[in-house]
């Protein structure tokens, strides 16, 4: 009977031991449908005050946790949901949460003034202090990947509008498309695109800025789905503005008033949702929205605002009113401390193409940016910097995989990969399209036809069609840094078919920087331009400009012989 006896109290002592020994819990919170990944998710220990929130891609994390502790998980917008600790060892869960349209929003309501306006008051009156543009200087490398998206719309758009058609899985449109092409690989790509995204760009970038507006991004590395060697590349700022303290905030060519500008109290209307207490600071969760009668591009959001210092530890933000918007967006920003001093380290943006006839989604870009490597009052002098605010590397559209699996902030998801793969997958002549195209960007960006190591301008084949002389044959040559960084060497020459007469000229550049396009250089011309009109400052304008447009229309000209 002791023996029996002894036993059972050593079970329930192993019992309670277990019950008592800390957790240490992770995991990642995801919408129950779309099951994307959730930002800045109140998540809190029932019965205190102790909680924390999830990062920009839905991750979590909370130690010293006991056996049944309750997790009370909440987000504007969707249900609140309880999840109960049963594991008593590090456990990774992921928790799916549930929209829901007509939530009540917790507000924390005190005796006298609402409680968010002192808080308000306190970031505004740290934004200087906080405002990473108001460091003296600053250098950053920025990991970006951006996926264009197709909505349901995109797909249905060209069939018709009877609700059993728009609720075709994806399974029936590809056997749709079996049945009527009959093509395997046809089929499998349809497929393929349905399942993942149709483009998919990924970056690297280094940034230097200095105080107050001097400012330089160069793109490391830059790969585009579909192109072996990428002329160009899409960067963390092609999304949303860096930082979130300017008093207007710039996105999509429109400009929204901030809600945390001096005197936004008196227009927005702001409410304190939730107080997370921390072990040495606490985050306070305001949301944000245009007061009623208030006319103005407002936003409507959450902001997390951390005690140490009054900044800002969260944002989430997207347009108050979006009708009539074709584009619409919603941005995340992510804060920490980063010695000593708040800084950006996650932007998360999605910009959506709207069809406003049946107010769906035809297209959106879902893009991430990721900031490491953040070092703070490094010297910069003013040559670092010129009117180029952004550079490619000249290896940029060229680096190996294993440099790829060093600068991503984490490894590729499953459908990056797979639209990768199906890049690979098309056939040769949808390959060469792709390429066709890069090509065609590089031949706009340097206006002129690259051949080798010389480029033909496009200048040289415009110059010549005009009303006073009809037509010019000849043609125009430029060395480009292929044949050498140093100098550049180049010449024209042509026969007028209407005022039958010649034009030549020739030149020599000496390049001194290239990046500022500072030159020395020295021109000879015989030819021919427009009475009163100078082009002598505007030499190296672009072709794409309104001068070229009145080149063509010209019809008086003096000959002109200029050194």
């Amino acid at each position: 009977m002791l023996r029996r006896f002894f036993i059972i109290s050593i079970l329930i002592f192993i019992d309670f031991l277990s019950n008592a020994q800390p957790v240490k819990l992770s995991g990642t919170i995801y919408d129950a449908v779309t099951r994307s990944p959730l930002a800045f998710v109140s998540v809190s220990i029932k019965g205190s005050n102790n909680g924390t929130v999830t990062d920009i891609d839905g991750h979590f994390s909370l130690a010293s946790l006991s056996h049944k502790t309750v997790l009370l998980i909440s987000y504007i917008g969707y249900k609140p949901k309880e999840y109960i600790v049963e594991e008593n060892k590090i456990s990774a869960i992921s928790i799916p949460l549930e929209r829901s349209a007509s939530q009540m929003e917790n507000v924390v309501v005190t005796a006298g003034e609402n409680p968010a306006y002192r808080i308000i008051r306190l970031l505004q009156r740290n934004k200087k202090k906080n405002d990473p543009e108001s460091q003296p200087s600053f250098k950053y490398n920025a990991y970006t990947i951006a996926a264009l998206a197709a909505g349901a719309r995109f797909w249905n758009m060209n069939s018709s509008d009877t609700s059993k058609q728009k609720k075709q899985s994806v399974e029936k449109l590809v056997q749709k498309t079996k049945d009527t092409s009959g093509d395997k690989l046809s089929m499998e790509l349809a497929k393929r695109f349905r399942e993942n995204y149709l483009l998919l760009t990924e970056s690297y970038t280094e940034r230097i800025f200095r105080f107050p507006k001097q400012t330089k991004e160069t793109v490391l590395a830059t790969k585009v789905s579909g192109i072996k060697s990428a002329a160009f590349g899409i960067t963390g700022g092609d999304f949303q503005p860096f930082g979130f303290y300017k008093d207007y905030l710039l996105m999509n060519t429109e400009s929204f008033v901030s809600p945390v500008a001096d005197g936004s109290i008196s227009m927005y209307k702001f409410r304190l949702t939730e107080t997370l207490v921390h072990e040495h600071d606490t985050t306070f969760i305001i949301s944000f929205e245009p007061r009623p009668g208030k006319n103005f591009d407002g936003l409507k959001g959450v902001l997390y605002i951390n005690s140490d210092g009054y900044a800002i530890e969260n944002v989430i933000a997207s347009a108050a009113d979006e009708t009539g918007m074709i584009f619409t967006f919603r941005l995340q920003q992510k804060y920490e401390k980063v010695k000593g001093k708040w800084f950006p380290l996650q932007l998360n943006t999605t910009l959506s193409q709207k069809d406003l006839a049946t107010d769906s989604v035809m297209l959106y870009w879902d893009s991430r940016c990721y900031i490491s490597n953040v070092m703070f009052d490094k010297t910069f002098l003013r040559k670092d910097f010129s009117d180029v605010q952004l550079e490619y590397h000249s290896l940029a559209g060229r680096r190996s995989d294993t440099t790829w699996n060093i600068m991503r902030a984490d490894t590729l998801n499953q459908k990056s990969k797979s639209t990768y793969e199906t890049f690979e997958m098309l056939p040769p002549k949808f390959k060469n399209t792709i390429e066709n195209a890069n090509k065609a960007i590089r031949i706009l960006s340097i206006e002129g036809i690259p051949w080798g190591k010389i480029d033909i301008p496009f200048k040289y084949i415009i110059s010549g069609i005009n009303k006073y002389e009809s037509f010019r044959i000849g043609a125009g040559l430029q060395t480009n840094p292929s044949f050498s960084k140093w100098f550049s060497l180049g010449g024209f020459g042509g026969y007028g078919l209407r005022d039958k007469a010649w034009k030549y000229g020739g030149n020599f550049i000496l390049n001194i920087d290239q990046r500022t396009n500072t030159t020395f250089r020295f021109d000879y011309s015989r030819d021919i331009t427009e009475p009163g009109n100078v082009d002598y400052f505007v030499r190296n304008g672009s072709v794409f400009s309104n001068q070229s447009l009145r080149n063509f229309l010209r019809s008086r000209m003096d000959s002109v012989e200029q050194f």
